[in-house]
């Protein structure tokens, strides 16, 4: 009988301790689920904000020298308009009417997206434009090939940076502001807008 009784003992604490056993390793499966939870969240935070803070970037009117993000579609790329000169003769060549200006803005781009795309790809018909203070709007016009602008003649290609040229042919604005205008397809990002005189020219 004592042997029956200690067998019974014996198997109930086996019972016991396998039981435990369990719920331990159940514990941690849910403190495993939680911390995974908790880091996809976190994930999820970060692009939102990743995707709020480019769709931002271009928020108002920049000043030269500051970048601007722009996608037009079929690329994105980074534009820093640097420096912007204003004349009415280089080399013989001037603008087609006696109150018009070329305005030489010196940018530099940056391909950002994932396929190589070429200068004129982002320069004509991509929604650029130059405007003055009368609302008249410039295209750019660098395919006219004036041998006193410079051309990014490579393909541009994802993650590298460029330097060059853009050129307007622009009525003269009467208060001397212009705003240089990248226009951006994706409903998330805003255009990208940049304000400057003729005394910032150099």
């Amino acid at each position: 009988m004592k042997n029956v009784k200690l067998f019974i003992l014996v198997l109930v604490a086996m019972f016991a301790i396998i039981g435990c056993s369990n719920d331990k390793d159940g514990n941690d499966n849910i403190d495993g689920d939680v911390n995974n939870n908790a880091n996809n969240n976190q994930q999820v935070e970060n692009n939102d904000q990743d995707g709020a803070n480019e769709s931002n970037a271009n928020s108002g009117e920049m000043k030269l020298g500051e970048t601007g993000f722009v996608d037009d579609g079929i690329s994105q790329y980074e534009i820093t308009p640097k420096s912007v000169e204003i004349f009415t003769e280089r080399n013989g060549i001037t603008p087609s009417n006696d109150d018009e200006v070329f305005a030489l803005i010196d940018y530099t781009v940056k391909n950002t997206g994932e396929e190589a795309f070429q200068e004129e790809d982002i320069l004509v018909g991509a929604g650029l434009s130059l405007t003055n203070s009368q609302g008249n709007i410039a295209t750019e016009i660098t395919y006219y090939d004036y041998d006193f602008v410079d051309e990014i003649t490579e393909s541009i290609e994802p993650g590298n940076s460029y330097d060059s040229q853009m050129l307007f042919e622009v009525p003269e604005s009467e208060t001397s502001e212009y705003t240089l205008h990248f226009e951006s397809y994706s409903p998330d990002v805003e255009d990208a807008k940049w304000l400057f005189t003729e005394s910032e020219a150099k």
